[in-house]
Order: C-alpha cells, then structure tokens, then sequence
C-alpha cells in the first residue's frame, strides 16, 4: 500500500470519528495529568493530526491550541506504522526539528517523546506525547513502556468511540431497511420487551407500531404455542442457541388467530461480544397453512373415496415402474397386504390377454379386453 493511500485511509478514519475540534474530555486531561507525574515532566498531550493541523485533545501545561503539522514533533511519530515511540532526546540536536517554532518558541521544547494512538483497523490517528524544557537523555526502554501503557487507555477511549459510531451506522441502515420490509420486524431485550417495532405490524396485525413498544410477545402468543415458545426464549435468553425458525399463532387485533413465520436472531454487544437481545422477523403465513391444510383434507378424502369404493383401482409410475393398488383392488382379487410386489412385472403376470391389437413381443400391449388372474385363480374379467 502506497504512502499516500495510507495516508487518505488514516484521515477517513480520524473524520469518520468526528471528533476533531471537539471539547476537551476529562478523563483524557487525566491521562495527561498522570502522565506528567510519572515522567517528572511539564507538558503532557493527546494529539489529532489530520491534514494540515494538530488538534489537541487533551493537555497538561499548555494551552490546548492547535498547531500546524509540519511544526509539530506527533508528524513523524504517526509515521511509524508499526507503532514504535518517538524519542527526541534533545530536540537542539535534532537536525529535523531545531527549527521548530515549538523549540525556538513556547513551549521551548528541548525533549520530546510520543507514541502513535491506533483505531481497530491498525491506522495511526493521533498521538500521547510528553515534552520538557530540558534534555532528557536518560529516557529508555522501561520510561518507553510506561508511555506505551497509557497510551493503550486513550486508545481504548477511540476504539469504543469507534465502535460506537460503527454500530449507530449499522442501526440506521438496519432501521432503514426494516422499515420499509413488508415482514414485521421486531428488536427485543433478553427478556422479551419490544425496543423496535417496524410499520408492518398495522399490516399484519393491525397495531401501530408505538402500541406495542415495551410490550411482551407473551400476551400475544396462542396457549397450545406457548410451552414451544417460551423455550425459546429462554435458549435465546442463556445463548444456547443463536438463531432459529418458528411456526405460531399470533393474536391479530380484532381477536382472531393467524399463523405466522417466525425468524429469530440472538445479537450481542459489537463492543463485548455479550448477547444484549434478538432480532425477530413474522411474516402471515396463514392463507399458505389454509391451502396445505386444504390440501390435507383433499387428499384424505379421495384416500378414503378409494378406499371404500366398488372399484379396484390402479396407479403406474411409467418412469419407475412402481404401481400402486387400491385397497379395493386386493380385496377384489382375494389378495392380502404384501402378497403382490408394488412393480409392473408383478402386475403383468397376473393379466391374460384375450384380444391384443400391438405386437407380440412388445408391452404394454393395446387390449380391448383382459383377464386378471385372482388369488384363488379362478380368474377375473
């Protein structure tokens, strides 16, 4: 990755973070604050750099105003991608940096060390720094991991900042797109209590969406559903399961049952990865339950129409070769369960043909008329 692409990635983090030219926080002056004490040194700093300026965030003994980036010492320590510290020992001997108006004016810095402050992605935005007025040639490795120490508290400050502004991001276009489902789409708690409900619930269930904010699923579950569902919220609850799909019937409005298709989702905190509610999408899926149970009882009553007819009645795959013989079949011709193999071999032995208008050899022959032999063989017209 060139410099410049590094570079253009590490100022859209830092403005994506939008807090540039913000107020001063006070437990980053605190920070400072600490810093100055264990280092024994005058001036301590949280520093933004973006393109042209270094905004301070936090200061201990200067006044936090922003200063150009080519003046200040943070330039060359966000350089240093792999996160090592900037140690000036003294800034009078630094070819790079004698000339600076931060040396050759206030705050009259002869010693400067910082380390670079890093988002998740690994971009430096910024830096913790410390400065005194005197050389400070005995600074090494253990004052270096004291800095480093520090720095990770600031560091974990953006990063949750971060974090926060990324899931503010996924919530509206989460938001965006569950308002305009035609699914009724729900945000809850672990215990069940609505956050969020989407516009479709006037759709399906002919609720404004603010009726049922702060509401449970519980009241509105049918009884025989309910032993099935509270199971799993509880699994939801205690993380044993992380997603799943329900079938159930919802209580509409106007006091009627609907079936509905339940999908549901656990969510955890982006931040400590703890499961802080779930996600659930219903869609009405009655008129579907209607036409499969339609369906069930049609199909019931031809099985019964066939079965308690006078005809025998038969059914041959030709892809396969299977048949399927009527129960009224079997009794007609003195057969039992079993006694007859469900394939056309089976059923072509058991035909005499009288009047055969194909070729001898082939099959099925064209017949006017057979005869099928019967379990007593007495035959069967």
């Amino acid at each position: 990755m060139t410099h410049s692409t590094l570079e253009d990635e590490r100022l859209r983090a830092l403005h994506d973070l939008r807090i540039v030219g913000t107020p001063a926080e006070a437990h980053l002056d605190a920070v400072c604050r600490v810093a100055a004490n264990l280092f024994d040194v005058p001036i301590a700093l949280v520093n933004l750099v973006d393109e042209a300026t270094v905004w301070i965030k936090a200061a201990y003994g200067v006044d936090p105003a922003p200063v150009p980036r080519s003046d200040a010492f943070c330039h060359q320590t966000i350089e240093a991608v792999s996160g090592d510290a900037l140690v000036l020992p003294d800034l009078e001997k630094s070819e790079r940096w004698r000339g600076s108006s931060l040396v050759r004016g206030g705050p009259n810095a002869r010693f400067y060390a910082g380390v670079p402050l890093a988002l998740e992605s690994g971009v430096n935005i910024g830096t913790l720094c410390i400065m005194d007025t005197v050389p400070r040639p005995d600074f090494g490795a253990t004052e270096s991991s004291g800095l480093y120490d520090l720095a990770s508290i600031v560091e974990s400050h953006f990063r949750l900042h971060e974090a926060r502004i990324a899931r503010r991001k996924d919530d509206e276009r989460y938001r965006l797109l569950a308002d305009n489902s035609t699914d009724l789409i729900i945000r809850s708690d672990l215990d069940a209590t609505r956050r969020y409900v989407s516009p479709a619930a006037r759709t399906i269930l002919s609720y404004d969406p603010e009726d049922l904010l702060g509401g449970s699923p519980f009241e509105f579950i049918h009884p025989a559903d309910m032993k099935t569902f509270a199971k799993n919220m509880d699994d939801l609850a205690n993380a044993r399961i992380e997603r799943g799909i329900a079938l159930q019937r919802y209580r509409h409005k106007d006091g009627r049952w609907i079936w509905v298709e339940v999908t549901f989702s656990l969510t955890r905190d982006p931040i400590t990865g703890i499961a802080d509610g779930f996600v659930s999408s219903l869609r009405d899926v009655s008129d579907r339950i209607a036409m499969e149970e339609a369906l069930r009882i049609s199909e019931e009553r031809l099985s019964l129409a066939l079965d308690s007819g006078s005809d025998g009645l038969w059914d041959w795959n030709l892809k396969t070769g299977e048949v399927d013989l009527s129960g009224q079949w079997m009794t007609i011709l003195g057969y039992g369960p079993g006694d007859i193999a469900p394939n056309i071999r089976a059923w072509r032995g058991r035909l005499h043909l009288m009047t055969s208008l194909s070729h001898a050899n082939s099959w099925p022959p064209i017949c006017v008329g057979r005869r099928i032999v019967s379990n007593a063989n007495t035959g069967c017209g």
